[in-house]
């Protein structure tokens, strides 16, 4: 493909309704004591976009050489008022989630925010060790059984459409991929689930059958606390998940579900 090919792939197709059902982005960095002091702070910087605050705990299991350990975990939950985004704050990591996801700018800008907050705060980590972002895309009722074919590119298909031997249905039916690309890397789960399955935590399964794919893209390494570095980094991540959505769904679902 030539370099204009691909970047004209790369140019987001605004699509309605979108197939995306959540998108998440975690920064995790080492553990900074105490960080309930820097909170009130850390609200007043976010308050515009993100003013209702509801702390949670989380039992939190850990495997080690004395075995299994456990602790509560104390989280800061701040949400938008329409309850689609929401960001965490930890004492080892910031995230952003939402189910109305637009565009890669603005959720680029989004985690620019939290970069931002965390500096003002004076919460600021001295390295990060892990960046993350991942993709929930669903397709349901005929697009996820009749229309499949036509919508999701062949090597995705995977059992789906197929008899098996003696009648049996096929309930749940998922592929997992794992790919390099230089200091990171892409794993991606697919497939068709039978009705009232879960695939993905904190997703909610639906009644009927539907087609599942979860792109995680991530960054694994210990680098300093570079606000415009992990800005870059969180951009390049959201075109690495494009490209491979694009490349999973045919022309025919662009087509399909281009916004008018």
């Amino acid at each position: 493909m030539t370099d204009q090919l691909i970047e004209d792939r790369r140019a987001e197709v605004h699509l309605s309704p979108s197939s995306l059902v959540k998108v998440l982005g975690q920064l995790r960095f080492p553990t900074i004591m105490n960080i309930e002091r820097v909170v009130p702070a850390f609200q007043r910087r976010i308050a515009e976009w993100y003013p209702v605050l509801r702390p949670e705990k989380v039992h939190e299991a850990a495997f080690g050489p004395d075995g299994v350990t456990t602790k509560n975990v104390q989280l800061w939950r701040f949400w938008d008022l329409n309850q689609q985004w929401s960001v965490v704050l930890s004492e080892s990591f910031v995230a952003i989630e939402t189910t109305n996801y637009t565009t890669r700018d603005d959720f680029v800008t989004r985690i620019e925010t939290l970069l931002a907050a965390l500096k003002s705060a004076k919460a600021r980590p001295a390295v990060i060790d892990r960046l993350g972002l991942r993709y929930v895309n669903r397709l349901t009722g005929e697009d996820a059984e009749d229309l499949l074919p036509s919508l999701v590119s062949p090597q995705m298909h995977g059992l789906v459409g197929e008899t098996l031997p003696g009648g049996m249905e096929v309930l749940l039916n998922v592929q997992h991929i794992r790919c390099k690309m230089n200091d990171s890397e892409l794993q991606a789960r697919w497939g068709r689930v039978g009705p009232n399955m879960m695939l993905v935590q904190d997703v909610d399964p639906v009644p009927g059958t539907s087609w599942l794919l979860d792109i995680d893209v991530y960054r694994e390494q210990t680098v300093p606390f570079d606000p415009a570095a992990i800005s870059a980094a969180a951009r390049e991540a959201c075109t690495h998940a494009y490209d491979f959505f694009r490349w999973t769904m045919t022309d025919s679902f662009f087509e399909a579900r281009r916004a008018k």
